[in-house]
């Protein structure tokens, strides 16, 4: 990612925004599936910061770590597991599926 900073507001401060997301179904059938989730992301502030002459700073990165000992889905339905609430805000919108028999031959 990058940001105009700087009094000239010119692109610089550069930010590497980073994912790593680790899921191990625990449980699946016909009726619920459950998934241990780790995740670690690199995310940028929503807000931009000045400097008391006025000029831009960059944002600082934020890193978030989370884990959700066993998300319960019904196969095929979407659910959502916030992480973070606000300034950015960050949710996993998650669906797990069944593979059927013949899929898995």
């Amino acid at each position: 990612m990058q940001n105009r900073v700087g009094c000239a507001d010119q692109p610089a401060g550069d930010i590497d925004l980073k994912r790593t997301l680790t899921v191990s179904p625990v449980h699946a059938n016909a009726d619920d599936i459950t998934l241990p989730i780790d995740a670690q992301e690199t995310l940028q502030d929503d807000a931009s910061r000045m400097l008391p002459s006025g000029c831009k700073v960059p944002p600082a990165p934020r890193q978030v770590s989370a884990s959700h000992p066993g998300l319960m889905l019904k196969p095929g339905e979407w659910s959502q597991w916030q992480i973070v609430d606000s300034h950015p805000s960050l949710a996993y919108k998650v669906r797990a599926t069944l593979a059927s028999p013949a899929a898995t031959q």
